[in-house]
C-alpha cells in the first residue's frame, strides 16, 4: 500500500506518530527542518503499516463477535423463558422484572424502580396503548412496512422463516413491547405480537398518520445523507439543515424524537 503525503499528495517517507499525517521528503524538509523528529519518526514500512492495520481491524471482529455471543446468549435465554401466547398480561408475568422495567422506560415510564414487579405489570398495561403509539408514530415508512409484517399470522413469526429485511426491527421492536421472544408447541424460536398491540392497526389508517410517516421518511433520508457527507454532526447542526428543507415547522423535540428512534434500527 503506496501511502500519499497528506499535505501535497506526493509518494510519502515519513509518518508523523504525533499527527497521525504522512509527509513526503520534500514536506517533512520543509515543515520540520527545526525540529528533531528522531524519536518518533520512522522511514515508511508498508508491511508493517498494513500488519499493524489488520491486528487491529482482527482486535476489533474478536470485540464485535464477543459481543454478539453475549447478546445472543441473552435472546436464546429469554425465548425459552417468555410464555407462548398472545396475552400481554400472560407474557409480561412470565418475563423477569429486569426485562419489563427495560420496556416501561424505553415507553418513558418515571420511577419504575418504584414498583414490583406486579405494579409494574399493571400501570405499562395501563397506558399501553397510548405509549406505544407515541413511538409508532415516529416509525418511517421502513419502520412501519416491518411493525405490519409482524403482526400477520395472528402475531407469530417463525423467526427461521422470517424475511431478513425486517429483522434488524425485531431488537427495536423487542425493546419497546412491541414484539416478544418466545417458543412456541414445536420449540421453535417465534416472535409474537401481542394481540392488544395488533389492535393498534386501526388507528394508523387515517390522512394525518400517513404524512407523519412520509414526514419522518424524508427527515432520516436527510440525516442519513448528512451523516454521509459530514460524518459527524451535532444534533443542532442536523437540525438547523433540516428547517432548510422545510421542516423548520416542527419542534426541535419533534425533530430529535424522530431521528433518535430511527438510529435504534
Amino acid at each position: 500500500m503506496v501511502q500519499k503525503c497528506n499535505i501535497c499528495g506526493k509518494i510519502a517517507s515519513y509518518f508523523d506518530a504525533n499527527l497521525g499525517e504522512w509527509l513526503c521528503e520534500e514536506c517533512y524538509k520543509k515543515n520540520y527542518n527545526k525540529v528533531n523528529l528522531n524519536d518518533y519518526r520512522n522511514k515508511v514500512n508498508s508491511e508493517k503499516y498494513d500488519e499493524e492495520i489488520q491486528n487491529m481491524l482482527n482486535a476489533m471482529e474478536n470485540i464485535i463477535d464477543d459481543m454478539m455471543k453475549n447478546k445472543m446468549a441473552k435472546l436464546d435465554k429469554r425465548f425459552n423463558s417468555t410464555k407462548f401466547t398472545n396475552d400481554i398480561e400472560e407474557i409480561l408475568k412470565s418475563m423477569p422484572r429486569s426485562d419489563i422495567e427495560s420496556i416501561a422506560e424505553r415507553l418513558n415510564f418515571a420511577k419504575t424502580y418504584k414498583y414490583n414487579k406486579d405494579k409494574l405489570i399493571h400501570n405499562l398495561i395501563s397506558s399501553y396503548k397510548e405509549r406505544v403509539l407515541e413511538k409508532i408514530y415516529l416509525f418511517n415508512d421502513n419502520a412501519l412496512k416491518a411493525f405490519k409484517y409482524f403482526s400477520k399470522n395472528d402475531g407469530i413469526t417463525i423467526l427461521n422463516n422470517s424475511d431478513h429485511k425486517y429483522i434488524r426491527f425485531m431488537e427495536y421492536f423487542m425493546s419497546i413491547g412491541i414484539l416478544y421472544p418466545a417458543k412456541n408447541e414445536e420449540k421453535k424460536a417465534v416472535l409474537i405480537m401481542p394481540s392488544n398491540v395488533r389492535d393498534l392497526l386501526s388507528d394508523l389508517n387515517d390522512f394525518n398518520f400517513r404524512l407523519k410517516v412520509k414526514n419522518n421518511s424524508k427527515i432520516i433520508t436527510l440525516v442519513s445523507g448528512m451523516a454521509n457527507v459530514y460524518g459527524v454532526l451535532t444534533i443542532n447542526n442536523v437540525v438547523n439543515k433540516l428547517n432548510k428543507f422545510g421542516f423548520d415547522n416542527m419542534e426541535f423535540k419533534e425533530k430529535y424524537d424522530v431521528i433518535n428512534s430511527a438510529s435504534n434500527y
